[in-house]
């Protein structure tokens, strides 16, 4: 069939063909760039949040474990109160992550926010028992 074609039909289709393929490749180019858009969306809208929220607990707890520590080697009032001030940023750091994954029909769907819940039980836990320690050190303090 393609022998009975003329140079000009023949070059014609050839274009055609090479202008097909190039289609193919420029829609599955457009599907690769959309997906590499929603990835970086999430990144930039979710994960990276999460991670600095994440860093802030990190920062805020070691606070408070240092300021505890003070607490019992100094007995100085000061320290509880730096105390507190770290709890209250851990604090805005747990509701900050809880609304981030509750946002996020994927974290929820994966159990996120079970977990962000059970974590923030604990250091609610860990709190209590800082403060009872706290209670005991100014109980005691010379």
């Amino acid at each position: 069939m393609f022998k009975n074609l003329s140079l000009a039909q023949k070059l014609a289709v050839g274009f055609g063909v090479v202008l097909c393929a190039l289609a193919v490749v420029g829609v599955i180019g457009v599907v690769n760039i959309t997906g590499v858009r929603t990835v970086v969306g999430d990144l930039t809208e979710t994960h990276i949040p999460l991670m600095q929220h994440v860093s802030e607990i990190d920062a805020a707890a070691t606070g408070q474990e240092l300021a505890l520590m003070k607490l019992a080697f100094h007995g100085d009032a000061v320290f509880l109160e730096k105390y507190k001030n770290f709890n209250k940023t851990v604090d805005e750091e747990f509701t900050a992550i809880e609304e981030i994954i509750k946002n996020d029909e994927q974290l929820v769907a994966e159990g996120w926010d079970k977990d962000a819940e059970t974590i923030a039980a604990s250091h609610d836990s860990f709190t209590k028992a800082c403060e009872i320690f706290a209670d005991s050190i100014q109980k005691n303090a010379p």
